[in-house]
Order: C-alpha cells, then sequence, then structure tokens
C-alpha cells in the first residue's frame, strides 16, 4: 500500500510538472513584456504548488532587480550579488533550501513571519539570468522536496524567460531604430532655425500633389513667399534678430497652411490643395498677419508672394515654380505683396528653367505657361 502511495504521488507530480511546462510555452506567447511573463509565472507556480511568497528577480550588471514577487507586503530590490541568499546563489550558481533564517548570515528579512527560503538559479547557456525564490515560515514549511521542485522546472523557466528578455530586447531595439531613424528623416527634412520643412521635403511632397492631381484630375496652387524688409531687420538690429523674425514669420505661415516650407534665407513656398481663388483668400490673409507683426526698433516686414495652379497654368513642377517664381518677383518691383488674377492679364511670360528638377513634365504641355489653357 505504502508502495502504490509512493507511486500514486510521483504519478501525480509528473502530470504537475508537465502542465506547469505547458502553462509555462503558453506564458511565453502571450506576455508582452519580461515583466508580465515573470508576474504571470509566479501564477502558474502557486498554483501549481501551492506557495504563497514567490519572487523573480533579474540579474543585470551586477544587481538583482525584482521582476515579480507575489505574496509580499514589501519587495527588497537592486541588491548587490554580494547580498542575501539570492546574491549567492547567483554567484554560486547553484540552488539552495535555507531551513532557518536565524543560522544564515547573508538571510535579508523582507517579511518578519518568513524564516525560510529555496532558492534556484536561472541559467541559460551558462549564464545566470536570475533567481526563483520561495519562502515560507514555521507553519508551512520548506524541505529538500521543495529545492527539488525548483530545480525540476528551473530549466524550462530559463529557457522561456531567455526568449522573453531576447524579444523584449528586439522589439527595444527596433524602437530604437526607428526612433533613430525618424530623427535622421526630420533633420533631412526640416530646417533647423524655423522647424518648417525645407526644399527636399517640398520636392518630396510636390512630387505627391502633382500625381495624385493627375490621377484624380485635381489641382493645387503654389505658392512663392519672400520677404521685404527682412535684410533691414538684419542689419539694423542684428542676425538673432532676424533669426527670431524668421521664425515668427514661421509661425504664421505653419499656422495658415499645413505645408509650408521654408527653401532659402528669407524664401518659404506652400503647398495649398486649391484653386487660386481660394489660394489668393489664404495669401491675403498670411500678408495681413505678417505685416502686423512690429519688430525690434518698429521695424516692419512685408510679404510678396506669387501664385500660379496645376495644371491649368502649368504642366510641371518646373514650370509651375517659375512661373510663381515670376509674378512673386513682379509683385515686389511693384512694391506689392500680391498680384490679383486680372493684373497679371498683360505681364510678360517668364522664361522657363532648363532643367525640369521636379520631374512629372507633361509632353502635351504649352512651352509658354503663361499661354496654358483656362
Amino acid at each position: 500500500a505504502l508502495e502504490n502511495a509512493q507511486l500514486y504521488q510521483s504519478a501525480r507530480r509528473g502530470a504537475r510538472f508537465e502542465r506547469l511546462r505547458a502553462h509555462i510555452s503558453s506564458t511565453v506567447t502571450a506576455s508582452r513584456s519580461v515583466r508580465e511573463f515573470c508576474e504571470k509565472l509566479l501564477e502558474e507556480i502557486s498554483n501549481a504548488f501551492g506557495y504563497h511568497y514567490l519572487y523573480i528577480n533579474l540579474l543585470e550588471q551586477g544587481y538583482l532587480h525584482c521582476q515579480a514577487s507575489l505574496g509580499y507586503q514589501q519587495v527588497i530590490t537592486g541588491l548587490p550579488l554580494s547580498h542575501g541568499v539570492g546574491g549567492r546563489v547567483a554567484r554560486n550558481g547553484v540552488g539552495e533550501w535555507v531551513a532557518d533564517a536565524a543560522q544564515d548570515p547573508d538571510w535579508i528579512q523582507a517579511d518578519l513571519h518568513l524564516n525560510q527560503q529555496v532558492c534556484v538559479p536561472l541559467k541559460a547557456r551558462g549564464q545566470v539570468l536570475g533567481i526563483l525564490g520561495v519562502e515560507s515560515d514555521a507553519e508551512a514549511p520548506l524541505s529538500q522536496s521543495d529545492l527539488g521542485q525548483l530545480e525540476a522546472i528551473s530549466q524550462a523557466v530559463s529557457f522561456a524567460l531567455e526568449n522573453v528578455l531576447l524579444v523584449e530586447a528586439l522589439e527595444k531595439r527596433t524602437r530604437e531604430l526607428e526612433k533613430a531613424h525618424r530623427e535622421a528623416d526630420y533633420a533631412a527634412t526640416h530646417d533647423v532655425l524655423t522647424r518648417l520643412p525645407n526644399r527636399r521635403a517640398f520636392e518630396r511632397d510636390a512630387r505627391k500633389s502633382l500625381q495624385q492631381a493627375l490621377e484624380e484630375e485635381g489641382k493645387f496652387t503654389l505658392a512663392v513667399i519672400d520677404l521685404s524688409g527682412f535684410k533691414a531687420v538684419n542689419d539694423r538690429v542684428g542676425h538673432s534678430a532676424g533669426d527670431h523674425a524668421l521664425r515668427r514669420i514661421a509661425h504664421v505661415l505653419a499656422s495658415s497652411c499645413p505645408n509650408a516650407y521654408r527653401v532659402g534665407g528669407d524664401e518659404f513656398l506652400l503647398l495649398l490643395e486649391m484653386n487660386t481663388s481660394r489660394a489668393i483668400e489664404v495669401s491675403e490673409y498670411i500678408v495681413q498677419r505678417i505685416g502686423a507683426l512690429e519688430f525690434d526698433k518698429g521695424l516692419r516686414i512685408l510679404a510678396n508672394i506669387g501664385l500660379a495652379e496645376f495644371p491649368r497654368e502649368a504642366h510641371s513642377l518646373d514650370a509651375l515654380q517659375t512661373l510663381a517664381d515670376h509674378r512673386m518677383y513682379t509683385a515686389k518691383r511693384l512694391n506689392r505683396a500680391l498680384l490679383l488674377p486680372h493684373e497679371l492679364e498683360n505681364l510678360p511670360a517668364p522664361q522657363r528653367r532648363q532643367s525640369d528638377r521636379a520631374g512629372f513634365h507633361d509632353p502635351k504641355a504649352p512651352e509658354n505657361p503663361e499661354d496654358a489653357g483656362s
């Protein structure tokens, strides 16, 4: 009868271990972080063996940091390897059963009533990852068999823990690379002074707008902006004041149009997803806001704006910018902020640029941008 009872207990213990191993595997899959894995793991071990006080500490740069605990009112973490039973186990790489805390010089009291401990190392590829520990009191004494139980599952726990650590490290590295890529892309496509997108960003976005307009028979208007009076701010007040002025003007542009770009010293571009009539309204609003800004020594800056609409007035980005440039410089020469459509009728046509830098040239486009059909 005794032999049968022992066989029965052995069979139950084996089945319990197999269930726990299966649960450990499923816990790896279901966990989104190392901490979540450790918390779920302690619950599984507690359910399997009836332990009430458990912890998992991971080794990092010579210190044991608590990743999860169960049952404790307070948690001891950040201990060096030279301290505590756990530090000793991690140093030696061998599990221990402490039957009486009073007899162990390395014992560190977590809860006053706990005076027994079983602790095993968690190792993968010969390296200690951390420790798994169980504590108890005299009413539920631990024994050598408890040490055997934890040692029996430590390999499965260590293997699972290593996988979770690798996944978390990979995800962290991926996030770091994605962040670095975003920062590099931002630096390459944005002006340092004003934080506006730069010419590279403009050419990228303009190609997208042009392609979308071609595919959907849509339209957009390009605004070229130059500043009159900006040189006076630089010369009379200083370059620091000039930088401040550019930042204020950039704020006006960014808050007036979602696609504003700084492409030169005091030259800006806007991509307006609208026809010329609506673009004129936006431009007049911008002119008014910039004109209302007052700078040191009472200086003011005037915005000169030239508009050109795709595809009504030009069939390539190069031709579009040439036309808008021409209209902006004409307005500047006439001391005007913006020329209205009826004022453009008698203007001489601009010379087309030598190279179609931005691409997407329409072979059906008229040779003269001002002769584009309406």
